[in-house]
């Protein structure tokens, strides 16, 4: 953990190094991370946040270059399995990948929702298109509530027994 706060740019993190340096290898033995955080004045919480940012992108940068390594021995394979009459996929990939194919076009979202026209109660046929921005956390959390009244009101616009 460290040797990851190490390689960090953050200032939390390279108070809590030079702290940690300045004590003794025979002091480090006996004190834990909240004791070198209370020396640095720093918060445990913010130095393991640290941390975890810390690995999160020395374990990214790993497997960048882990992936780097191997992709050429990779697309050989893909290659030579592509060159047999049962490599279909191969030969898609490879066209894909040279841009012969177009690539496959994944989902779309798009912030919009159909509003109907009310007039009085009843809503028209038709209804208008309004750009809505993504929910918050609060429009989220205040969901369930819409959803009671939504249900509320449905029970009211229908006919009894249905």
């Amino acid at each position: 953990m460290v040797e990851a706060l190490r390689g960090y740019d953050e200032d939390d993190a390279q108070a809590f190094i030079d702290k940690y340096d300045s004590i003794s290898a025979s002091d480090l033995q006996y004190l834990t991370i909240e004791a070198i955080c209370c020396a640095a004045d720093v918060k445990t919480l913010d130095i393991l946040g640290c941390i975890t940012k810390a690995l999160n992108a020395e374990s990214q940068t790993v497997s960048s270059i882990l992936v780097a390594i191997k992709h050429p021995k990779i697309v050989r394979e893909t290659l030579k399995r592509a060159m047999l009459a049962e490599g279909h996929r191969e030969k898609e990939m490879i066209h894909t990948a040279t841009g012969f194919l177009p690539s496959p076009k994944g989902s779309t979202f798009i912030n919009k929702v159909q509003v109907a026209n009310f007039d009085g109660d009843k809503p028209h046929a038709s209804g208008t298109t309004i750009d809505q921005p993504a929910p918050d956390e609060a429009d989220l959390v205040s969901m369930d509530e819409d959803l009671v009244a939504l249900d509320n009101f449905e029970r009211k616009m229908l006919p009894p027994g249905k």
